[in-house]
């Protein structure tokens, strides 16, 4: 009787020789009548204030549908856990590449062009950082507590066996057994 390996041996691939060579279609090869293609444009700051959206004039505007925050019927927001998250950033944005308008266009070329053409100012918000405990402690206290843990670390005698059949110590250097 012949025993067939399955775990190690090549399994061929109903779809791999169209991949291969190229003869394979994808969504995005997909073209149908009066079909757009869509875009985001996205915020490349952080957080601050939107203070202006400028258009190239360059670009037959004309041609293509935008869709910005005021054009949201209803209220502009997605409800993850809080109502918070606007669909289209309005008048600020509140974390990097957040979605601030979309463009759709018939030509997938001339759409990419299009993003590049709009210009947003911002005004930036100061950076939010956040106070830890430790901000409160004195610059000499905080270095004398640092040395102290490190000095005890160091001369821990603690060996943790590990369930993987290592030996650890407090400073997680591990050996084998």
């Amino acid at each position: 009787m012949m025993v067939r390996q399955i775990v190690g041996a090549s399994v061929p691939r109903k779809e791999g020789w169209d991949k291969v060579t190229g003869a394979a279609r994808y969504v995005d090869d997909m073209v149908l009548p009066g079909m757009l293609y869509g875009a985001t444009v996205r915020s490349t700051i952080a957080s601050g204030k939107i203070k202006k959206i400028s258009c190239d004039t360059a670009v037959a505007w004309n041609e293509y549908v935008v869709v910005s925050a005021k054009d949201i019927p209803g209220k502009n927001c997605i409800a993850l856990i809080l109502d918070d998250q606007p669909c289209l950033a309005s008048e600020a944005v509140n974390h990097p590449e957040e979605p601030i308008l979309l463009l759709a266009h018939a030509d997938r070329h001339k759409l990419r062009k299009a993003v590049e053409a709009v210009a947003i100012e911002y005004e930036p918000f100061p950076p939010k950082r956040r106070t830890s405990s430790r901000a409160s402690i004195s610059p000499a206290r905080r270095s004398s507590s640092t040395s102290k843990t490190t000095e005890s670390s160091r001369r821990s005698t603690r060996r943790m066996e590990s369930p993987f059949g290592a030996r650890c110590n407090a400073r997680t250097t591990c050996t084998k057994r």
